[in-house]
């Protein structure tokens, strides 16, 4: 762990846990954390930037989501709708609408 660390400085305590878990050795991030208080070592230092919302907000004019649905019909006939949605201006664009979606 200590190794780790000191040839990783930016790399936190969930990160250093993480790990170990690639040979099979489970390690809590706590005890990471409690061994490196021990040998005197800082966690990695606070990055700083946006938070995870200030950052979508930021990039949502690039940020696109897809889905594929079924719709079952009055008359029992199963449609699927391929969609997808813009987050900058919130608007849904329905790409197509199949009984067949393995048909060109």
């Amino acid at each position: 762990m200590l190794r780790l660390a000191r040839e990783n400085p930016l790399w936190g305590c969930q990160r250093i846990s993480g790990e170990p878990a690639g040979v099979g050795l489970r390690v809590p991030p706590s005890t990471v954390r409690d061994i490196l208080k021990r040998a005197g070592l800082e966690p990695a230092p606070r990055r700083t930037g946006p938070t995870r919302n200030q950052f979508l907000k930021a990039q949502a004019s690039g940020i696109w989501a897809c889905d594929l649905f079924h719709v079952d019909t009055v008359f029992l006939k199963r449609l699927y709708v391929l969609f997808f949605i813009n987050h900058a201006i919130r608007a849904i664009h329905i790409m197509g609408v199949t009984a067949h979606p393995t048909s060109a």
